[in-house]
């Protein structure tokens, strides 16, 4: 029995050494398991972290793009500002010699008006101091001084004998450029 009971007792010493044995494989397996999970997990949060790089680049060049895009817009508006200040002192400067021509038309019309009076009272003075004719009469001088301008006027580009007023309406003013006629 002592025999029995020595290999009794290791068979259980054996046993309990192949069960730890078998305790120590199963947890190396399950750590090895377990390494190979973890390596995975790195990987997989090192791809993660290169993505969100990428996407960080990404995100700065588009930021960037956005900047340029946002200075060109802004230099679009700076060149709409110029130019419509340059339009609108164009407007100016163009109206200030539309005015000077009506001044200078209102003048000349003025001028034209004195000159057509002086000529028919002249004409008139010298209709009534007519002088006689080689054979002892008068000179008849009929008709009006407007009759005496010369044919090639027709009467719609006659000047009237009355200044005009100054026009209001731009086409007033057309009106009045269109039928100004210097001889």
């Amino acid at each position: 029995m002592a025999t029995s009971e020595i290999s009794s007792s290791n068979e259980r010493h054996y046993y309990a050494k192949l069960e730890a044995i078998k305790d120590i494989r199963d947890k190396t397996l399950a750590l090895e398991k377990l390494k190979v999970r973890i390596i995975k997990e790195v990987k997989l949060s090192d791809d993660e972290e290169k993505c969100l790089e990428e996407y960080r680049k990404e995100m700065e060049h588009l930021l960037e793009e956005k900047m340029s895009h946002v200075e060109e817009l802004r230099q679009i508006h700076a060149d709409i500002n110029d130019m419509e200040n340059i339009i609108s002192r164009q407007r100016r400067t163009r109206r200030a010699p539309f005015d000077m021509a009506i001044a200078y038309t209102i003048e000349y019309l003025a001028l034209k008006y004195q000159i057509r009076s002086q000529c028919e009272r002249d004409y008139l003075v010298l209709k009534s101091a007519a002088r006689p004719a080689r054979g002892g009469g008068v000179v008849p001088i009929e008709g009006s001084f407007s009759d005496k301008l010369p044919s090639r006027w027709p009467p719609s580009q006659r000047l009237p004998l009355q200044p005009q007023q100054q026009p209001r309406s731009r086409s007033q003013r057309s009106w009045l450029a269109h039928t100004l006629v210097i001889p």
